[in-house]
């Protein structure tokens, strides 16, 4: 985990740029060929407290960004009173997490790969992107970006 999430103020305020940063893409390719996707997808709808086996743990290879898209690697997750509602029949806010699909959580990650501009490899981000190890990303503002100066 990058001490800048933590030790630069997590909850500094956002911004639109971010510079550049110097990056070996070969090791990066390297280690994202071997590297694997953990995943907890939710197995089946709890009844009352949400337990492991309510969840299926799996592990994949890393997808690949498609156009427009930004490879994020999770590295903090918040567990949040909503995960338990996301994880029920019932529409909340957002619709339920459908079974067999990774449950849904608010992550903070940093952007390993990118074809869109406004993303670029090395920054920091937050964004629903899920229990697993890496997402991708769409659109222009697929999470947010985080400020890591103090």
């Amino acid at each position: 985990m990058s001490p800048g999430l933590l030790a630069g103020g997590f909850y500094a305020a956002l911004f639109e740029g971010f510079p550049d940063f110097d990056v070996d893409v070969r090791s990066h390719e390297t280690a994202m060929e071997q590297a694997l996707n953990r995943q907890w997808r939710i197995a089946r709808r709890p009844e009352g407290f949400a337990s492991v086996t309510d969840f299926e743990w799996t592990e994949s290879s890393v997808p690949r960004p498609g156009p427009d898209q930004a490879l994020v690697r999770n590295e903090l997750l918040s567990l949040d009173p909503t995960n338990r509602s996301w994880m029920s029949e019932r529409e909340t806010y957002l619709p339920p997490v459908n079974l067999g699909d990774v449950m849904r959580g608010i992550c903070v990650g940093t952007v390993v790969e990118s074809n869109n501009p406004v993303f670029r490899v090395a920054m920091p981000l937050y964004g629903v992107f899920g229990w697993q190890d890496y997402a991708p990303s769409w659109g222009q503002r697929p999470g947010r970006t985080i400020a890591t100066g103090s």
